[in-house]
């Protein structure tokens, strides 16, 4: 099959130049203005996206969420996979996952690290969307807003405690996800008499967040798990 090619010209309207290499063109087409603006970073093309889209560059996330983990004690490890950056926040096994895009495909987003596993529960999750800057208290705000949400963690882990688990129903589950980070029934129900959706789901997670795959990979798989899990809470 011969791949279908689009060629578009566009015109420039305005560039703007940004921090860290980046810049905006407002596009024009056949010398109309038009809603969407080009995202480069060095030169180089990264997205095209609308004239609303405010960027927010990755490297300032990174230096703020620096500040913010020199000024409260937390570890900070940082994972460049462009156009998307994940930070980790940490103190112990509890902490936060920080993500943010430039080219929209993520909001700025901080999500719950519990136990060592990413948690991206809607409820305990914030978002910032691409519009305006950031900077520490922003970033304090989200994360503050965050910490709040302990007693949904608690709730959210006992309601998947209640649910039981026959094998056809946890195959079930575990089908959703890919094969390499699918879990064994007949591994966990040697050492308990008993597989609730609690325990499928902290196996699940670690498997996957443990993994080698990229930030991006993992944390969609334990998004789509999350997703799942709680259509299962809500009609059980």
């Amino acid at each position: 099959m011969v791949e279908e090619k689009l060629v578009v010209e566009f015109g420039v309207e305005e560039t703007i130049d940004k921090d860290y290499g980046y810049q905006e063109k407002k596009l024009l087409y056949n010398g109309e203005r038009i809603p969407y603006k080009a995202i480069l970073k060095d030169g180089e093309l990264i997205a095209i996206v609308s004239r609303k889209y405010s960027l927010i560059p990755n490297e300032q996330v990174a230096e703020v969420a620096e500040k913010f983990a020199e000024e409260n004690q937390y570890e900070i490890s940082i994972v460049d996979e462009f156009p998307r950056i994940y930070i980790k926040l940490m103190q112990g096994r509890n902490g936060y996952l920080i993500s943010n895009s430039v080219d929209g495909s993520l909001s700025l987003r901080v999500d719950l690290i519990h136990n060592g596993v990413y948690m991206p529960i809607t409820a305990l999750q914030f978002k910032r969307r691409h519009v305006g800057s950031i900077d520490v208290k922003t970033l304090e705000l989200l994360i503050k807003e965050c910490q709040k949400t302990s007693a949904k963690l608690t709730e959210f882990l006992e309601n998947m405690q209640e649910v039981e688990l026959d094998k056809e129903i946890f195959e079930t589950i575990n089908n959703k996800i890919p094969k390499k980070f699918r879990v064994d029934y007949n591994s966990m129900k040697l050492d308990r008499t008993v597989i609730t959706l609690k325990d499928f789901f902290e196996a699940a997670t670690s498997k996957i967040w443990s993994s080698n795959a990229s930030y991006r990979r993992k944390t969609k798989l334990i998004q789509k798990i999350c997703k799942y899990i709680s259509v299962v809470l809500s009609v059980r």
